[in-house]
């Protein structure tokens, strides 16, 4: 019927202004650009308990033409095992220093380093290696619990080291008991592992 046809057709061309803006994405230019690539460094972990593993001096980020920082002057030393959790009421900052962290910002002063190496430094994807992020709200992709787990983990980065950390940890037992349902598929009946 002509309704029918008229429906595809305006779905047809919202795919087509859908696209036109994905598009534009992929070609836009990132404000934030890897160092050349003969000038990159990987981080080398310190064998020294006293360098921190992430370190801010002095950090402070302003979002463009905004007055008041998101960030002001935060320096933090992170060591070998501590465990750190950023807490703070909404707007105080705490998903600004993750971004500055994961490189989508550059700090409007200060820095961040990883091992004692400044991230400006650094490529994005040695950064992605050095930090771990769980959201509040994780999303389960539709594959195996064990494909959502390795996601964005090159195979060849996921050696024995990283298996006995995951098995020498406070969660081994867990592990070991999830990987007997890894192999099954994440459904949206199963979203909710909670």
């Amino acid at each position: 019927s002509s309704n029918e046809v008229g429906d595809q057709w305006a779905k047809i061309q919202s795919a087509i202004g859908a696209s036109s803006n994905v598009f534009d994405l992929i070609r836009r230019v990132p404000a934030i650009r890897d160092p050349v690539k003969k000038d990159a460094v990987e981080v080398r972990s310190s064998s020294s308990s006293d360098t921190p593993v992430v370190s801010t001096e002095n950090l402070s980020v302003t979002y463009g033409q905004m007055d008041a920082p998101a960030l002001n002057g935060i320096s933090l030393n992170v060591l070998p095992g501590d465990r750190v959790a950023i807490v703070g009421r909404s707007g105080s900052g705490k998903s600004s220093l993750l971004r500055t962290a994961l490189r989508f910002y550059d700090p409007s002063s200060g820095s961040i380093s990883f091992d004692g190496t400044n991230m400006k430094k650094m490529s994005r994807k040695e950064i992605a290696k050095q930090i771990s992020v769980v959201e509040q709200e994780p999303h389960l992709f539709p594959m195996s619990l064990m494909d959502n787990v390795l996601y964005g983990i090159e195979m060849d980065s996921f050696d024995q080291e990283t298996g006995e950390m995951c098995y020498g940890s406070e969660w081994g037992e867990a592990v070991a008991n999830a990987l007997e349902i890894a192999g099954l598929p994440v459904t949206e009946e199963s979203n909710d592992l909670g």
